[in-house]
């Protein structure tokens, strides 16, 4: 599961993002992908998640 973070997005929904993959469970590797405008970032996390509904919502978002 990949999620793009950009400067587009608020502050308050990264940290709902982090939250929400905080406290999924499921085997689905996380990807991030940060862009600052200038620099791209791109991590791959320990912590995986499940794929429902709510995953895709936010796959939506970001």
């Amino acid at each position: 599961v990949v999620f793009r973070i950009s400067p587009s997005h608020s502050k308050e929904e990264v940290k709902e993002l982090k939250q929400f993959i905080s406290q999924s469970d499921g085997d689905m590797p996380v990807k991030i992908i940060i862009n600052n405008g200038s620099k791209t970032t791109t991590k791959v996390l320990e912590k995986t998640i499940d794929m429902n509904s709510e995953t895709k919502r936010w796959l939506r978002k970001f």
